[in-house]
């Protein structure tokens, strides 16, 4: 264990995606297994920017998918799926949300295998995506 002060980097992969924060700590083991924990430090992640619909995944897939999305603003949300042909297969999400990071299940397991649209629309904007199916 170093006598100065050290800095420290942690990627946290495991926070989940709708977290607005997290709250972390150290534990320092000395040589002799003395341990020490140090204050806790709350993160507060950075609100959304921008409208962004990601690519969902796992895609292609088989039965079920996820789907984010962040919105950077307060207002209606309508998350909707077409096939190719344009047909409205699936409404998602059709209510007002709060602004933040989204995260949605989408099953498709009555659906035939091929390639699909999700459709995001918002008072900020409308985003598109592809899904595909396989069997």
């Amino acid at each position: 264990t170093p006598t100065e002060a050290q800095p420290y980097r942690f990627p946290d992969r495991d926070l989940p995606y709708e977290a607005t924060g997290a709250t972390y700590r150290l534990r320092q083991v000395d040589t002799d297994g003395t341990e020490t924990l140090s204050e806790t430090v709350e993160i507060t992640r950075a609100a959304p920017t921008q409208l962004v619909l990601h690519g969902n995944y796992p895609n292609p897939f088989t039965r079920q998918t996820t789907i984010r999305y962040e919105l950077p603003q307060t207002g209606p949300v309508r998350l909707t799926v077409y096939d190719v042909l344009g047909r409205r297969v699936a409404t998602l999400v059709d209510r007002e949300q709060a602004a933040g990071r989204e995260e949605i299940t989408f099953d498709a397991g009555r659906l035939a295998s091929g390639l699909y649209v999700a459709r995001l629309v918002t008072a900020g904007g409308v985003r598109t995506q592809r899904l595909t199916v396989v069997r």
